[in-house]
Parts: structure tokens; C-alpha cells; sequence
């Protein structure tokens, strides 16, 4: 037995409603592992002696537009990262494309949720924690819907009708 072997996994074939409960799955971790983490970080905080070079006043000031780039960045690269899907052929390979926008998209927005929540562990400065539940009230807008699928990917009504096959395979996951 080869190592490539050894350590592969079977792809696991999935359904739309298989397919769309695992980003959904995937969606309400990375959402409740912001929410998680902000919390254990405002609970465990406790006041510092000295100051740290992130209590500058400039930080405070230009934290809030790097935060709002990463999500504007991560808007962008999401709608060219989808429009790269509808030159894709196969459902399979589209469907592909619009899990990893997504997450990409997911990703930006968590990150910046992340960065603030340290700045406040770092800080003690409860401006950075608000910056971060604004973050994370974004992401929660962010939640993904049958409908926006449809109208990103621009499906074809065949395409549109394999997605409403319980039986039909639309992607291949390697879990």
C-alpha cells in the first residue's frame, strides 16, 4: 500500500440538500466560533501594567478602515471569484466555485472579527470589542441562501432541476 493511498479519503458524493448543509454547517462555526472566542477573551481579560504600543491613538483611529477593507476586499475578490463559476461548464465544478468564494468571503470578515477581539485582549479598549461585534453582525448577514446560489451562479433550468433531485450528485467532497 502507497502512502498516497493510505491516507486519502474517499470522496463522499452529496446531494444539493447535503451539499448546502454542510456550508451551512460550515457557516455557523466560523460564526460561532467568533461569537466564542470574543467571549472568553472579554471574560479572561485583565488589566495590564505599562501600555501596550497598540493603545497609540492612531491604531484605535485606523483599525475601524482596515476592518472595513478586509470586508470590502473580501466582497470583491467573492463577486470575481464567482463570476470565474459561470464560465464553468459542470454544475459540480460551479458548486465548487461557490463554496470557495464563500469561504473566502467567510474568511476576510472573520479575520478582521479575530484582530479586534485581540486588540482588545491586547488593549483593554472596549472599542475594539465593538468593532468586532459589528464584524460579526456583518457576518451574520452573510448566511447562505438557496436563492443567492441560484442567481450567482446564473443556473441553467437543467441545472436548476438536478438541484431539486434528491438522487442527483452535485459535488464530491472529501469531508
Amino acid at each position: 500500500m502507497n502512502f498516497k493511498q493510505y491516507f486519502s479519503t474517499p470522496a463522499l458524493p452529496l446531494n444539493f440538500a447535503q451539499y448546502f448543509r454542510h456550508l451551512q454547517i460550515f457557516f455557523f462555526a466560523l460564526l460561532a466560533g467568533q461569537i466564542l472566542i470574543c467571549a472568553v477573551l472579554y471574560f479572561v481579560y485583565q488589566p495590564q501594567e505599562g501600555i501596550s504600543p497598540f493603545q497609540q491613538d492612531w491604531v484605535l483611529k485606523a483599525w475601524p478602515f482596515a476592518l472595513v477593507a478586509l470586508m470590502v476586499v473580501g466582497f470583491f475578490l467573492n463577486r470575481r471569484i464567482l463570476a470565474s463559476a459561470n464560465e464553468k461548464n459542470r454544475l459540480a465544478d460551479k458548486l465548487a466555485t461557490y463554496r470557495i468564494a464563500s469561504i473566502q468571503k467567510w474568511a476576510m470578515t472573520e479575520g478582521g472579527t479575530l484582530i479586534s477581539a485581540l486588540l482588545f485582549f491586547e488593549t483593554g479598549n472596549q472599542q475594539y470589542l465593538n468593532l468586532a461585534g459589528v464584524a460579526i453582525a456583518y457576518f451574520a448577514t452573510q448566511f447562505p441562501s438557496r436563492q443567492h446560489l441560484t442567481e450567482v451562479l446564473d443556473l441553467s433550468a437543467n441545472d436548476q432541476a438536478t438541484l431539486d433531485d434528491p438522487n442527483a450528485i452535485v459535488f464530491e467532497s472529501s469531508q
